[in-house]
């Protein structure tokens, strides 16, 4: 029988995490932006959650993810057709709090028991009757802009059912790590400043402080409108 690199469970046995209240930063980064941020997160394991994976699938490089990363980059500016299911990641320094459930022969899905940093790819849409931004949105008019970091505030332990403040909580050793994240993108991004249609506007999603002019050249952002407004 072929040794997993996670052991093998189910939800029966294990109990279901449940989170609410998660706290996000969302952030146009460059390829060499997110590298460096992961370099800051080390050590830390990714593990892919979009789908059904085979046994040597279970954890994405670093290499491998700065890859998927620059590819959905290059196609977020020139306009071209967009997948971002390979950014969709578990982050944690402690892989014991996660296992895998087969669901059908060779194929896996990775289950959480922690909470975690849960990582995707970042879309916004503008709307200009509202004058307003709305992330996480997907479909159609929708940008891409980045990638997300999502951690809940509030989580119930799979088993006991015992109400959990994660920030808070000695227990939850994922803390730490996105309290990393957030002294990094604290320090290393900002609040996004537009130009929309002479308004000046600054959208909660952020952009690296060095990288605005870099970010000004997005495609997708004058087919609606928008250019970056460098206060510089």
């Amino acid at each position: 029988m072929e040794t997993l690199p996670l052991r093998l469970s189910h939800p029966k046995d294990e109990g279901t995490l449940q989170t609410a209240k998660s706290l996000t930063y969302a952030a146009l980064l460059t390829e060499e932006q997110l590298a460096s941020l992961l370099d800051h997160l080390a050590p830390s394991f990714l593990m892919p959650v979009s789908g059904v994976l085979g046994p040597d699938e279970f954890f994405l490089g670093r290499d491998e993810f700065l890859r998927r990363y620059r590819d959905y980059l290059e196609a977020s500016f020139s306009g071209s057709s967009i997948d971002g299911r390979g950014l969709t990641l578990l982050m944690t320094p402690a892989i014991e709090d996660a296992y895998a459930m087969e669901v059908r022969p060779g194929g896996y899905l990775i289950k959480a028991l922690a909470p975690m940093i849960q990582i995707r790819a970042h879309d916004f849409i503008f709307s200009p009757e509202e004058r307003a931004f709305h992330s996480s949105i997907h479909g159609s008019g929708a940008i891409p802009w980045g990638i997300q970091f999502s951690y809940p505030q509030i989580a119930t332990d799979p088993k006991s059912g015992e109400v959990i403040e994660v920030l808070k909580s000695e227990a939850c050793v994922c803390s730490p790590l996105f309290k990393k994240l957030t002294s990094w993108m604290r320090r290393e991004t900002m609040p996004t400043p537009f130009l929309a249609r002479g308004e000046r506007k600054v959208a909660t999603f952020r952009v690296g402080r060095e990288s605005q002019e870099w970010a000004a050249g997005h495609g997708g952002l004058h087919k609606i409108g928008l250019t970056l407004w460098n206060k510089k």
